[in-house]
């Protein structure tokens, strides 16, 4: 069992979800969830990968075909089968 000392903070937790459409996900947790965009990439037009947040919540979306070329080992992973997650936290000396 892995025991984390209490001293070591987790700050924040950033999911970067695989989806299909960058531009409509953006558009749903804007428009629908009021989620503010703060970045996507290219910075215009068609995006490959977005970043939304409210309040201390943030979520990434990649788009699919760019994140299983970014990470091989999801090249079998259907929409929804593959994320990964950005850890936050203090002490990080600590923790390793």
């Amino acid at each position: 069992m892995l025991y984390l000392d209490m001293a070591i903070e987790m700050k924040s937790l950033s999911p970067n979800l695989m989806v299909n459409d960058i531009n409509k996900t953006l558009q749903f947790y804007t428009e629908v969830l009021g989620f503010t965009q703060i970045a996507a990439v290219p910075e215009s037009g068609r995006f490959v990968w977005g970043m939304v947040k409210s309040g201390t919540i943030i979520f990434m979306f990649q788009q699919t075909d760019s994140i299983k070329e970014e990470y091989p080992s999801l090249q079998n992973f259907e929409r929804g089968g593959g994320l990964s997650f950005y850890i936050s936290v203090s002490n990080l000396q600590q923790l390793f």
